[in-house]
């Protein structure tokens, strides 16, 4: 198995090594859709910290106040749904 890190580390040994072996691929590419993958995995993690810490803050609110917080809440999960 190849390892992700040490294609982000070689890629025009990999790309070498890919053409020498008459294997179709692009490293660039692979590489463009891994930092993706990796900023939405970024962004999907720090919504779910600004979820995790809004519910604990909810619990001590009353009134408007919570209801203010649920509502942002809900916007907060929609976007960790759309991701």
């Amino acid at each position: 198995m190849i390892d992700v890190a040490d294609v982000r580390l070689r890629p025009d040994e990999y790309q070498r090594a890919a053409d020498q072996k008459r294997v179709s691929v692009s490293i660039s590419e692979f590489l463009a859709l891994d930092q993706q993958y990796r900023d939405a995995l970024t962004a999907f993690e720090s919504l779910r910290a600004e979820q995790n810490a809004m519910s604990k803050k909810i619990g001590a609110l009353k009134g408007q106040d919570r209801d203010e917080a649920l509502a942002s809440m809900k916007q907060v999960a929609e976007r960790v749904k759309e991701l």
